[in-house]
C-alpha cells in the first residue's frame, strides 16, 4: 500500500508530512513512522494511544475523531485512515481529511473487505 502511496504523491516519502486517523495502537502508525519525515497519530480512545505511546514513544498523539480533526487547514500531505474510516461518519470525516491536506497532498483509505 505505501509504494502506491508513494507514487501518488509528488514529495519523497521522507519528507512527508502524514496524519494516521484511527491509529488505534499504531500497527500502520509504526509504518508511517518508519517512512515519513513526521508522523501524527490520532484515536479518540485513549487506551489505544497509551499503547501506542508505549510502542511507538517518538510519536505525537492527538485524542480526536477523524470527524472533527483539530489542525489547521493544509496542515499535511498525507492523511490515512489504515482500516478506521468505518468507525466514523464518512461524510464528516471525508470532508475533514481533505480540509487538512496540503494541495496535492492525498487521502489514503484502507477498508476490509468485508465492511
Amino acid at each position: 500500500m505505501y509504494e502506491r502511496i508513494a507514487d501518488a504523491l509528488a514529495t519523497p516519502l521522507d519528507e512527508v508530512f502524514a496524519a494516521d486517523i484511527g491509529a488505534g495502537t499504531g500497527i500502520a502508525t509504526a509504518v508511517l513512522h518508519a517512512c515519513c519525515a513526521s508522523v501524527v497519530a490520532v484515536d479518540p480512545a485513549d487506551n489505544m494511544l497509551a499503547q501506542l505511546r508505549e510502542a511507538l514513544p517518538g510519536v505525537d498523539t492527538v485524542q480526536s475523531s477523524g470527524d472533527k480533526l483539530p489542525f489547521s487547514d493544509d496542515s499535511f500531505d498525507l492523511v490515512t485512515y489504515a482500516q478506521a474510516l468505518h468507525w466514523t461518519d464518512p461524510q464528516r470525516s471525508v470532508p475533514e481529511a481533505m480540509r487538512v491536506l496540503r494541495p496535492g497532498g492525498r487521502l489514503a483509505v484502507c477498508e476490509p473487505l468485508w465492511v
